[in-house]
């Protein structure tokens, strides 16, 4: 046995309680020495003090959705007044002299507060930033009634939660993480419910959800379907792989009438809530609530800026050791073997980063810390160059197909599905570059002096203090014949250097990517926009608006006339011409919804390498392609996973029937990937109806039945009248064939028959 398998065999012997105290040792002391390196002089503790403030006065006066339309005039009030009413309030600087209603408005406006600066901080939303209508209309009310609903768990539990969140301590990371650590153990019930909304703060702030939010209108819908959706109590979940339009949120929706639907849900959900809250209960003029109310208000302006400071310090080390991974393993801690044997330190872990602002655990943090390094090289000129020139480039660039000649030229080797992303017009770029370089602050120096010809671009000079620096020769921006120099080496050095990075190549979109690397480049460096586009860390986005431009010659690569049928073949499809039949009879999809779930069954087509249409054929016989469809027998969802399929699956029948059907599409993946070659709609189909049987195809003869199961061929005869002879007993092969000609005869178009032969 090798050494690795002796670690792991060690490893899996103990329980998951050893595990956490090993790692809760092992965190605790690695952040304690980091923490006693980084030190925070007092300048920059004073700085962060003033950002703070600023910071917290932008959310002073949003308005307060939840205080005024659905508090006021509860039962829950009148609570909240008699708590308020208490004398201890008096010896609180904020309240003393107020009214019980004004301390309570000044109590929901702290609140407000907090919630909103954990969001701005998880988006990007900077100081100067203006506050944006959906974080504070829609995403913040949904959140606090989200935390209404937790607060409904009792009396005595309430107090506990309150007065366990005011003492946490949040001077360093090691303190958090161990506070996050008690309060998951003593209130497991109320932590996994946080734990939820942590997750959904995480996957709204991921890159690829950015641009969407501004359409959020409906903070009732966003509440109802997003933070109350069943996908989150799912284990080990990658967020990643969730998509908002996924939701159905009616705000999403084009048509005037469903927007308008939307408006009077919201009015019909704000009454809903108000009667629900009274629920929540409040311990009429009791002192421990007050005090632990207090703690809560004192601590919540503290929070931000103690955690700004941790974050810094875990920052500064990263510098020092280049990853989250190497800076933890540099005081002992393998993360990676940490994460791999106990999910709850990793839950905690995650939870941590979600507080101090990151999302997606440990990328999160790698995210962050490189947009950091990023932020560090930009400036106001670095930033319009970058956007001066893509705008220009888009533009002007040609629409002919470059990527052969790019190949060609740099010797470099790349996949067929890549190749539309080196259709880059490298002259046009070029002469972009040349047009908008025009003054120091554009570039960084540095770059120039990694040319082979630096001599002509930058010299070594002595500064007031007798230290030597570089600098641009003072000839070089009003020499045309220099800018194109060095424009022309650049691209020679650093365009192969990126085609030659597979990972790189697979995570750019498209040829615009790989123009904004170059451009971005110049201005900070190669190296540091190539880690941070991985990263999701600089976004092409916030930079030029990327459009999103057909490829002929990639759809000519993927396409070939059929001189007979006239049917456009797409490789790997089997037949199919790009037209999904029966996506307008998809139960439950929004119109705005139709291209997603087309672009996923082509997907998962493409991946199991069969037609479309035959999986859409399969959905709609089982189905009507319902999602919600179900049986008395346990069936349930678009392909009528039984009960035992949806076990092997983890997921419950009541998860599976609360999702959409872009979402429940996951599932029906899973379920087919699990065995391939399906050569027909046939074989699709026995997978769904009876997969022991797909061994048994070509066989007229065999008859469906599974004893070992309880299954008689009898049973099975009677349950699927549609494909047992009438007055038979038995299905067999050959019944199983005519049932599949008839769904093509009957249930497919004609215009779509072709591709099912």
């Amino acid at each position: 046995m090798s050494n690795v398998e002796n670690k792991q065999s060690t490893v899996e012997k103990k329980t998951p309680q050893e595990n956490f105290s090993q790692v809760e040792t092992g965190t605790t002391a690695a952040l304690n020495k980091l923490e006693a390196e980084q030190a925070t002089t007092e300048t920059i503790r004073k700085t962060d003090q003033l950002k703070n403030e600023i910071d917290k006065n932008k959310y002073e006066d949003l308005p307060l959705q939840t205080y005024n339309e659905v508090v006021k005039g509860t039962e829950l009030e009148q609570r909240i007044l008699k708590v308020m009413s208490h004398p201890d309030f008096e010896n609180y600087p904020e309240m003393k002299g107020k009214s019980p209603e004004q301390r309570a408005e000044y109590l929901f406006r702290k609140i407000n507060v907090a919630i909103s600066r954990f969001y701005a901080r998880k988006f990007g939303i900077t100081i100067e930033s203006p506050v944006p209508e959906y974080l504070y209309k829609v995403i913040v009310p949904a959140t606090e009634w989200f935390l209404m609903d937790i607060l409904r768990g009792g009396q005595e539990n309430n107090i506990q939660f309150l007065g366990e969140l005011g003492k946490m301590n949040i001077e360093s990371f090691s303190a958090l993480f161990n506070g996050v650590r008690n309060f998951s153990q003593k209130f497991s019930g109320v932590y996994s419910q946080v734990k939820k909304l942590m997750m959904v703060s995480d996957f709204l702030s991921l890159p690829q959800q950015r641009g969407i939010l501004d359409k959020l209108k409906n903070p009732y819908d966003f509440y109802q379907k997003l933070m109350k959706n069943p996908v989150w109590d799912k284990e080990n979940l990658d967020i990643r792989t969730l998509n908002i339009s996924e939701f159905s949120l009616q705000d999403l929706q084009h048509s005037s009438e469903e927007l308008q639907n939307g408006q009077a849900q919201l009015a019909q959900g704000l009454e809903m809530i108000r009667s629900s809250i009274g629920g929540i209960q409040m311990v009429d003029s009791n002192p421990n609530t007050v005090k632990k109310l207090l703690g809560i208000v004192d601590s919540s302006d503290k929070f931000f800026e103690k955690t700004e400071v941790v974050n810094k310090k875990l920052f500064d080390a990263m510098d020092k050791f280049g990853s989250i991974e190497r800076t933890l393993q540099s005081f002992g801690l393998d993360i990676f073997e940490t994460l791999n044997n106990s999910k709850l330190v990793k839950g905690v872990l995650n939870f941590v980063f979600g507080l101090l602002g990151f999302s997606g655990g440990l990328d999160g943090v790698q995210r962050g810390w490189r947009r950091r390094e990023i932020e560090k090289n930009l400036n106001p000129s670095k930033r319009e160059f970058i956007s001066d020139v893509m705008k220009n480039y888009s533009e002007k660039k040609e629409k002919s197909d470059f990527s052969q000649q790019i190949v060609n030229q740099f010797k470099v080797k790349i996949k067929e599905q890549d190749m539309s992303k080196l259709n880059l017009d490298m002259e046009t770029l070029k002469g972009s570059l040349l047009e908008k370089l025009n003054s120091a602050d554009q570039l960084n120096v540095a770059v120039l002096d990694t040319m082979q010809s630096k001599s002509f671009f930058v010299e070594r000079v002595k500064n007031s203090e007798g230290k030597e620096q570089l600098q641009i020769k003072s000839d070089f921006f009003s020499s045309q014949e220099l800018k194109q120099k060095f424009i022309d080496e650049y691209f020679q050095i650093v365009l192969p250097k990126i085609l030659g990075n597979d990972s790189f190549i697979r995570k750019i979109k498209s040829s615009d990517d790989l123009a904004f690397a170059l451009t971005s480049g110049i201005a900070i460096n190669v190296d540091t926009v190539v880690l941070g586009m991985k990263a999701d860390a600089l976004l092409p986005s916030e930079f030029f608006e990327t459009k999103v431009v057909p490829d002929e010659n990639k759809q000519e690569a993927l396409e070939k006339k059929d001189n007979e049928t006239g049917l456009v073949e797409h490789k790997e499809l089997k037949g199919y011409d790009g037209k999904l039949m029966r996506l307008d009879e998809v139960k439950g999809l929004a119109k705005i919804d139709l291209p997603s779930f087309q672009k996923k069954v082509e997907d998962i087509s493409k991946d199991l390498e069969i037609n479309p249409n035959w999986l859409m054929t399969v959905m709609f016989k089982e189905s009507g392609l319902d999602s919600t469809a179900s049986n008395k027998s346990g069936a349930a969802g678009l392909i009528q996973f039984m009960p035992k399929t949806l076990q092997s699956m983890k997921i419950t029948r009541k998860e599976l029937l609360a999702m959409s059907p872009l979402m429940q599409l996951d599932y029906v993946k899973k379920f087919y990937e699990k065995n391939k070659g399906y050569n027909s709609l046939k074989d699709l189909y026995l997978e769904a109806f009876f997969p022991a049987a797909r061994k048994y195809s070509n066989n007229p003869d065999y008859v469906f039945e599974s004893p070992s199961e309880g299954l008689s061929a009898e049973k099975i005869a009677k349950a699927n009248p549609g494909i047992a002879p009438k007055g038979a007993t038995r299905i067999t092969m050959k019944d199983f064939d005519n049932y599949v000609a008839k769904i093509v005869d009957k249930n497919v178009p004609e215009g779509f028959q072709s591709q099912f032969v």
